[in-house]
């Protein structure tokens, strides 16, 4: 038995980076999963999710792999109650916003949407900081102190977004950026310490940490766990449209007259005067049509073995798992970018657009027999911008490195994105977005590339 004669209470200030894919299982009215919230219409980050969080990421910090197995990743012979205890967060109705975010699998044999492939789920977008709050017991006040250096590193992995909170790791939803990380030791053998364990008011807090000085950290990654971060500088191409096209219209107080049928994807977010919306380039999209399709069309031209489609009705696992139960593609692309059965390692967020320019286009859909016209639509599409991709290739996330190549699929990544600058390929080779046989030019200005811990 462990005499936990101390204890270090921990208070996190995350801000959301990107939407929050928190499912609660249920399906909506008007959506195929729904966000999940208290009765009172709260949203709730349960325990267990905060918890998975704290494991994963000080488990990717060198030495880490041992506090994570203490923390609840622990074999059948060494079950214990784990030092670790967190809390439940709830945010209130006015601290974030949900947005509908649309789905669709695309059959990549033929490139074109499959049937009743189209999905929709409830997507958080906090517009306050997020609190996290948990204690972590210790036998003595020398291990409290330790223990608030792990904290501050693994808050330090988070921050670089390779952790995340939710689902939708590979659509880069759930990136959080700690803002603050407050302290206090408490001396169990006291009365007042004891007393001060479970105060949901508690204001004992004896240090903070600020977000410059977490910044600042860079732990030593353990081997294995490392991953590549690459920042592209991306915009609309001159004189060209692009758009992530949506039926639902901007939060905004004024709506254009002439209303389209179509409009330019936005995302709310919080600034100084209140909240606002602006238009994004899904991570999901660029993931997908930029990067997935441009690599598997690589893999097949060098006589790469590939999978045409993931689905579990037409799947073809060329070279499978050895478990009938566990049959997963192997083929390169299932490796990197997943299938059915597994996740990817290659994550893609969402990217606000600034400086942008929009204007709506009206067309007009002929018969080809009679040329006689008949339809009228109208969608808005962007004709100026520019955006940040953040791009990570994770290392950790395969069950065998030396099959899963990541610093390869990170090289090919490199790769499609470097074609895309200014004069290395044909302008419009690669398109995005809505109406691509004729829109979704875009140019790559710049590419930031760094490996954390090695992969």
């Amino acid at each position: 038995m462990i005499d936990y004669s101390h204890a270090l209470r921990c208070y996190i200030s995350f801000r959301a980076q990107t939407g929050l894919l928190i499912r609660s299982g249920s399906e909506g009215e008007f959506t195929d999963s729904t966000i999940e919230c208290d009765p009172n219409g709260r949203m709730h980050i349960n325990g267990y999710v905060w918890a998975g969080l704290m494991r994963r990421a000080v488990e990717r910090l060198e030495g880490g792999a041992a506090i994570a197995r203490s923390w609840g990743k622990m074999s059948e012979d060494e079950l214990r109650v784990s030092p670790l205890w967190t809390e439940a967060t709830f945010l209130r109705k006015n601290d974030f916003d949900v947005v509908v975010n649309p789905g669709i699998r695309i059959d990549r044999e033929w490139g074109v949407t499959e049937d009743g492939a189209l999905y929709e789920d409830e997507l958080a977008i906090p517009l306050a900081d997020i609190p996290c709050r948990f204690t972590i017991f210790c036998s003595s006040e020398e291990e409290a102190g330790q223990m608030k250096e792990w904290v501050a590193d693994l808050l330090w992995v988070i921050g670089e977004g390779i952790e995340t909170v939710g689902g939708g790791w590979a659509y880069g939803f759930g990136r959080l950026q700690p803002a603050a990380v407050h302290f206090a030791v408490l001396d169990l053998r006291t009365p007042n310490g004891r007393d001060a364990l479970w105060k949901t008011d508690f204001k004992g807090w004896q240090e903070k940490v600020d977000e410059d000085a977490l910044a600042v950290r860079r732990p030593a990654i353990a081997a294995g766990k490392g991953w590549r971060t690459l920042l592209v500088e991306a915009g609309v191409a001159d004189r060209q449209l692009l758009a992530i096209h949506t039926k639902t219209p901007p939060l905004t107080e004024e709506l254009p007259i002439d209303m389209p049928d179509d409009f330019v994807l936005h995302r709310p977010r919080i600034n100084t005067g209140g909240m606002e919306t602006v238009p994004v380039i899904t991570g999901k999209a660029f993931r997908q049509t930029v990067l997935s399709r441009e690599i598997e069309r690589r893999l097949r031209s060098t006589g790469e073995k590939a999978c045409l489609n993931s689905s579990d009705e037409k799947r073809q696992a060329v070279i499978p798992a050895e478990e009938e139960s566990n049959r997963c593609c192997n083929c390169k692309r299932c490796l990197w970018f997943g299938d059915t059965r597994q996740s990817g390692i290659l994550s893609v967020g969402d990217a606000e657009v600034v400086a942008y320019k929009a204007e709506t286009l009206h067309r007009i859909a002929l018969c080809e027999h009679s040329l006689q016209n008949i339809n009228l639509f109208s969608g808005e599409y962007l004709t100026g911008g520019r955006f940040t991709m953040k791009i990570i290739i994770d290392a950790a996330r395969g069950k065998d490195p030396h099959l899963l190549k990541a610093d390869e699929c990170a090289d090919a990544v490199y790769s499609v994105l470097a074609g895309m600058q200014p004069g290395k390929s044909p302008p419009g080779w690669v398109r995005i977005g809505a109406t691509t046989g004729c829109t979704g030019q875009l140019t790559i200005h710049a590419i930031q590339s760094a490996t954390t811990g090695g992969i």
